[in-house]
């Protein structure tokens, strides 16, 4: 399914002219377009547990990022976020906007739309607010760029969050989304 193109005010992904290069897959080749920029100090390496990480949602700012985004600190945003549908509609909505690869800014579009729209209609109105969304998005961006095999068939996947956390994909997250690590 195609999502028209959305513009979204204040989105804050692109191509990356970062130094840090997508993961090489065994044959050698990205596994996605770089439409984010990645930090050494966002990685957590080596990430060894083997548990998926739970996250506090209310309406209170973030404890570990008070002064990040908060994005998705609202009663509305941690009520969809407790369904657990999220991440596996965030991963679905990645891989179906790949089709806009090369286009870093139409594949986050889309990828956004598509996670509102569908929390939407899977789980409640009015899906994720926007800027919830483009936290998320930013994950999928991410792991698409740096994580695709191992997060492909899950976003739950012990082998998908591991890459994610040591990629520097999760951090970014939590400081957008404001959800705190337990």
């Amino acid at each position: 399914m195609r999502f028209g193109l959305v513009f979204i005010v204040g989105m804050a992904v692109g191509c990356s002219g970062s130094e840090n290069v997508p993961a090489e897959t065994d044959s050698g080749t990205t596994q996605g377009t770089l439409c984010v920029a990645i930090h050494e100090e966002d990685k957590l390496v080596p990430w060894t547990s083997t548990t998926l990480p739970a996250y506090v949602c209310n309406g209170d700012k973030s404890t570990v990022h008070p002064d990040g985004p908060n994005a998705c600190r609202n009663t509305s945003d941690c009520t969809i976020i407790a369904s657990g549908m999220v991440r596996e509609i965030t991963r679905v909505c990645g891989l179906g906007c790949r089709s806009y690869e090369p286009d870093c800014a139409m594949i986050a579009a889309c990828n956004s739309q598509c996670v509102v729209d569908t929390t939407r209609m899977k789980i409640m109105e009015p899906g994720l607010s926007a800027a919830c969304g483009e936290c998320y998005t930013n994950i999928a961006l991410c792991s698409l760029a740096y994580c695709l095999s191992a997060c492909a068939a899950s976003a739950d996947a012990p082998e998908c969050v591991k890459c994610q956390f040591e990629s520097g994909c999760r951090i970014p997250f939590e400081r957008c989304s404001g959800l705190d690590r337990m």
